[in-house]
């Protein structure tokens, strides 16, 4: 259903079978946009992770201490804590995909990275990250949070 031919909610002449293509159509849209928002987080996300776990290796204080076992011991005290996805064969994905594709950085917001990371350049890689980054939201959710505050819900006063 284009927006231009939607069906006010407050319409009187609203039939069933035009309730049920608003509802589908609604449906579809907004599944579909809620499907694309959450596989751009979760990919955020998980390269992330890599991030984290490739700059931990190369630089963090304890490294030599885990050596190998890093990962295990990363995936044990994740699941303990409740973070999903976090097995050690995940996590190592997550560091290739962070290794395969380091040019994901340039495309993160400008807003958004530096509430993530505090980072700072040194040619290719990166030289700091800070240890306790603050709460993010994806782009789109941040979008999401912004519409909200702008949106005003039309309705109308006709027939009440």
């Amino acid at each position: 259903m284009k927006p231009e031919t939607a069906i006010q909610p407050d319409s009187h002449d609203l039939n069933f079978p035009q309730l049920v293509e608003a509802i589908h159509s609604i449906d579809n849209t907004l599944s579909t946009q809620a499907n694309r928002a959450v596989n751009i987080c979760l990919t955020l996300r998980n390269w992330l992770i890599g991030l984290y776990i490739q700059e931990y290796e190369q630089h963090g204080h304890d490294r030599a201490r885990y050596g190998e076992g890093l990962l295990d011991s990363l995936a044990q005290a994740l699941r303990q804590i409740g973070v999903a996805r976090c097995d050690a064969r995940e996590l190592r994905r997550y560091r290739l995909f962070y290794l395969t594709y380091p040019q994901i950085r340039e495309t993160v917001s400008p807003e958004l990275l530096p509430e993530v990371l505090q980072i700072q350049d040194s040619g290719d890689s990166v030289s700091q990250i800070s240890a306790a980054p603050r709460p993010i939201q994806c782009a789109a959710q941040s979008r999401r949070t912004a519409n909200r505050r702008r949106r005003r819900w039309p309705c109308s006063s006709a027939g009440r």
